[in-house]
């Protein structure tokens, strides 16, 4: 898939995505991180500032998502108005999966999320 196609506002979404998905499980790991910046290469932002400012802007709005299903479902189903074509869906679900198989561990909160985005992006 290419992801260079993608408009600046679906990575930006999908970066949030990305990143609630992070978070998720109040465990943050490495890898985690390096695949979203591998996913933020892919969609064309380039290595280092544009990069990290996009990441960063993620990062700033999802700090303020409460962590219950209720505030992660309005999280997703805000995300999913800018993410709203399949095929980015599609994208977003699968990085999403990369994510978090990255740290082999599928906590109870992160199979939530999940199962979560699954059902507002009806995929």
């Amino acid at each position: 898939m290419n992801l260079e196609s993608f408009s600046s506002e679906q990575v930006d979404g999908l970066l949030e995505l990305l990143v609630l998905g992070m978070y998720v499980d109040g465990h943050l790991a490495d890898v985690e991180d390096q695949t979203i910046k591998e996913f933020a290469r892919e969609a064309g932002l380039r290595q280092g500032y544009s990069t990290e400012r996009a990441i960063d802007r993620a990062i700033t709005a999802v700090r303020q998502v409460p962590r219950d299903e209720a505030g992660l479902r309005a999280a997703v189903e805000r995300i999913a108005r800018v993410v709203n074509e399949e095929d980015v869906r599609v994208a977003g679900m699968e990085a999403l999966a990369a994510i978090h198989s990255s740290d082999a561990n599928d906590s109870p909160s992160e199979i939530q999320f999940h199962q979560i985005v699954q059902d507002v992006f009806d995929l």
